[in-house]
């Protein structure tokens, strides 16, 4: 088979520089900002800047269409804690790192209770994003650890979620299954399992997706034991491996052309006489 000499320059041009424009695409869509968090039009996602886990506020986080949807995104030995507080063992933060090349946040985290060490990095895919999770360390079948999420209750009472082929709805009030396990606490019983779970499918705002590469997927409704938890959505990771535990992809359900509502502040202290007034 022979090619043109302008056919050869085009498959060359192709093969060297497409490559390179899908790399440019993954990153296109958010932008790393200075506290190394990506940004969209409409998404905002936090790169473990918070550590206070009974205020559901930790891991990462994403805040869309000015809303917190999700949090506490991270690794769990207690995806839903009872009793919160004291005697309830949390991971530690310990360093962040960014690449502007690729877009990818990469933290390092640890439980000192159990002495592991774990790695957690979130990575632009184009719209979605692809979330990472390694140990450094294989835990016993005693002992295991949870991917998790939490997803925040109010913006999706009575929104409805689709769990591969199965539909359900977000209740306002707990009437969920549940159990008792061997400590006496109550657990809840998942109310669906499945690889992919979409969130308010139809609803431009508060629509997202999280899909699991790694194993199945569970969704909790954590106030089967207390009211003031989360919808949760974790996946139990594999005992007697260490390396790559979890790989989530998370779709957000970003809005073009987006704008926050204004917000109107008044100064209760007055002006300065000699202060420009603006109306």
């Amino acid at each position: 088979m022979k090619f043109s000499f302008s056919s050869i320059i085009l498959i060359i041009i192709f093969s060297v520089v497409f490559p390179v424009s899908m790399k440019a695409q993954d990153k296109a869509f958010y932008s790393l900002d200075k506290y190394d968090c990506l940004e969209s039009n409409s998404i905002w996602v936090l790169t473990y800047q918070n550590e206070y886990y009974p205020g559901h506020r930790s891991g990462i986080e994403i805040i869309q269409n000015g809303s917190r949807i999700i949090t506490s995104l991270d690794l769990r030995i207690d995806p839903i804690p009872i009793p919160d507080g004291l005697g309830v063992a949390y991971p530690a933060f310990k360093s962040r790192s960014a690449n502007p090349a690729t877009g990818e946040v990469t933290m390092e985290v640890s439980y000192p209770a159990y002495d592991l060490n774990y790695t957690l990095s979130i990575k632009p895919r184009g719209d979605k994003l692809s979330f990472t999770a390694k140990i450094d360390k294989a835990l016993s079948e005693d002992q295991p650890l949870y991917a998790m999420l939490e997803i925040y209750p109010v913006e999706y009472f009575g929104a409805t979620w689709m769990f591969d082929r199965k539909l359900g709805t977000f209740p306002r009030q707990y009437n969920g299954k549940r159990t008792i396990d061997s400590n006496g606490d109550t657990i809840s019983i998942p109310l669906a399992t499945g690889k992919q779970l979409s969130v308010a499918p139809g609803d431009k705002l508060n629509y997202f997706s999280v899909e699991s590469r790694s194993g199945e997927l569970e969704l909790h409704d954590g106030r089967a034991s207390t009211n003031h938890k989360w919808f949760v959505v974790m996946e139990k990771l594999p005992a007697r491996k260490k390396g790559v535990v979890a790989e989530w992809v998370i779709t957000p359900g970003n809005t073009a052309g987006y704008h926050s509502s204004p917000v109107i502040g008044v100064s209760r202290t007055g002006y300065h006489p000699l202060a420009e007034k603006h109306l």
